[in-house]
C-alpha cells in the first residue's frame, strides 16, 4: 500500500515524538513524558481518523464498480431476453404454419 503525502508526514511525527517521549523518560522529566504522550495519543487518533476516511473512499469506490457490473449485467439479461422472446415467437409462428397446412384438407 502506497503511503500518501499526509500519511507519511503523520508517520515521520510519530517517530519523531515517540524519540521525544524516550528522551523525556531518560532523562527522568515526567511533565514532558506525559505531555509527549498526550500528544502522541492525539496523533494516534488523527491516524484511526485517516484511516477511517480513507477506507470510506475505498468502500464507495468498490459499491460505485460493483454498481456499475450490476447495471451491465441487467442490461444484458434484458438484452438476451429479448432476443429469445422474438426468436421464441417467431418458432411458434413456423410451428403454427406448419400445423395449418398439415390440418388443411387435401384435395
Amino acid at each position: 500500500m502506497k503511503l500518501t503525502r499526509k500519511e507519511m508526514l503523520v508517520a515521520a511525527a510519530a517517530a519523531v515524538l515517540s524519540l521525544a517521549l524516550v528522551v523525556a523518560l531518560a532523562l527522568d522529566s515526567w511533565r514532558w513524558s506525559v505531555a509527549i504522550l498526550a500528544a502522541l495519543v492525539l496523533l494516534v487518533g488523527a491516524v484511526v481518523m485517516l484511516v477511517l476516511r480513507r477506507q470510506e473512499a475505498t468502500r464507495t469506490s468498490d459499491l460505485e464498480r460493483i454498481e456499475r457490473k450490476v447495471d451491465n449485467l441487467s442490461l444484458r439479461v434484458v438484452t438476451e431476453s429479448q432476443a429469445v422472446h422474438r426468436e421464441l415467437g417467431g418458432l411458434i409462428e413456423d410451428l403454427g404454419s406448419t400445423l395449418r397446412r398439415d390440418d388443411a384438407p387435401q384435395t
